[in-house]
């Protein structure tokens, strides 16, 4: 488990979860898959600055 957690996730199916509500409700008012798209690329690029820094 990780030493520090920015928020209160105690399991991956939960963030994956909390993500996928996010991403469908950016869907869900701007009716175009592309703001899903690029909220998906944008997590993926810090979650990799994140993870390559420490």
């Amino acid at each position: 488990m990780m030493a520090h957690k920015m928020i209160f996730i105690d399991s991956m199916h939960e963030l994956i979860f909390l993500l996928g509500a996010i991403f469908a409700t950016a869907f869900y008012y701007s009716k175009s898959l592309w703001a899903s798209i690029i909220m998906h690329s944008l997590n993926d690029f810090l979650l990799s600055i994140l993870f390559h820094a420490s």
